[in-house]
């Protein structure tokens, strides 16, 4: 789920390289003490920064003192030239940095943890090295350009278990769950193979909070204990969290998303890749038309009760829980399915690997599949997606 979101005006725009935070986490006194250096393009007239809820004590740029503003969430400053930006600052519990116990994690608000573009179209490098409290660990997101909701961190006393390409942080003396990871090689082989990009990093880390959560982070994920003890998978089917989140690694980490209004394709691909997971692992093709007639289902209760909404969302819908939502899960992989029985498996499958080359989002799905399938595709889209 999002937290809320800001928007920056192209007068602020900033083209970021890399963000490294440093600093201390006290999870007992939750609170985080942090130190993050913006490196970026060379930039011209004044910065904005999203930074919702921090409270900022002091910003250099070139190692200099400068002056900013902080208010209705936005951290505003001069810096032209091309020297770093240091903030220093402290955060609190927030829609994206949860305290929970000895354990604390991030949850996709990233600009309420840590100040930065929210804009999907920003995308850097990111490391952290925090201070963590005695007999915990810290485990941080893995290497690779990608927009900052996908940033993240976990703190506490945690174990890891390896097996291959899967690693995998449970709670002190909490086994990793059976069933659980068991396909994750296969799962990223398998998204590799439908892309046409492989994954990007040496290991796909899940860390098991003991609290409600699932956040893709660049190189694994998030979740729950709840979730996974809730929905482990069976030795014929894989577990959502598996499939979905691994997914994400191309649709949200690898495929650039031109702005929030075409934040829907990335979960209607993720939830998509829920059903046909089965299809490319096991051939088990009715496993994928029951997982699309459940979500077909729920999305026509949903839509019978709050009216449903598009797909692509513009405006003042196209911020917040505004693009996520009972929309992009319910609604999304049911209108990708539709659009994959509309042109074809071999045109769809195609089209998808067109569109991770080039991406675009709404737009640049639309002309990847019309090129694949040589045929218009302007009324599904408007009709099925919202698509002027």
């Amino acid at each position: 789920m999002l937290g809320a979101m800001f928007f920056v005006p192209a007068a602020f725009a900033l083209d970021l390289t890399h963000v490294r935070l440093a600093g201390s986490i006290d999870v007992a006194g939750k609170r985080l003490d942090g130190v993050a250096t913006l490196e970026t393009a060379p930039r011209e007239g004044p910065v904005r920064l999203d930074a919702e809820g921090l409270q900022i004590t002091g910003v250099t740029v070139g190692g200099r003192r400068v002056p900013f503003t902080h208010r209705d969430g936005f951290l505003e400053l001069d810096a032209p030239g091309g020297a770093p930006i240091v903030v220093t600052y402290t955060a609190g519990p927030s829609g994206g940095l949860r305290f929970e116990g000895e354990f604390a994690s991030t949850q996709y608000a990233t600009w309420t943890w840590l100040p930065c573009p929210s804009d999907p179209s920003d995308r850097a490098t990111f490391d952290v090295d925090l201070r963590v409290p005695d007999g915990s660990v810290l485990v941080a997101d893995g290497d690779g350009e990608a927009p900052a909701y996908t940033w993240g961190f976990a703190v506490g006393p945690y174990e890891r278990h390896a097996d291959g390409v899967s690693v995998v942080y449970t709670p002190r003396g909490v086994p990793v769950p059976e069933h659980a990871f068991r396909d994750t090689a296969a799962v990223l082989a398998k998204a590799a193979e439908l892309t046409g990009m492989p994954y990007a990093n040496r290991h796909y880390v899940t860390v098991l909070t003991p609290y409600s959560s699932a956040q893709e982070v660049v190189g694994g994920a998030w979740i729950g204990l709840p979730e996974v003890e809730g929905s482990p998978g069976t030795a014929r089917t894989t577990a959502w969290y598996t499939s979905h989140e691994a997914m994400h690694q191309w649709f949200a980490v690898q495929v650039p998303l031109p702005s929030w209004s075409d934040h829907w394709v990335n979960e209607a691909y993720a939830s998509w890749f829920e059903g046909w997971v089965e299809v490319e692992l096991r051939g088990d093709r009715e496993a994928h038309a029951a997982f699309i007639a459940s979500r077909a289902e729920k999305r026509a209760a949903w839509e019978a009760r709050t009216g449903g909404r598009a797909l692509h969302v513009t405006g003042e819908h196209a911020r917040g829980e505004g693009v996520g939502g009972a929309a992009v899960y319910l609604k999304g992989p049911v209108v990708l399915d539709a659009l994959r029985i509309r042109v074809g498996d071999e045109a769809f499958l195609a089209g998808t690997k067109r569109f991770v080359a080039t991406g675009g989002g709404t737009r640049g799905l639309r002309a990847a599949m019309e090129a694949s399938c040589a045929c218009d595709l302007a009324g599904f889209f408007r009709d099925e997606v919202g698509l002027p």
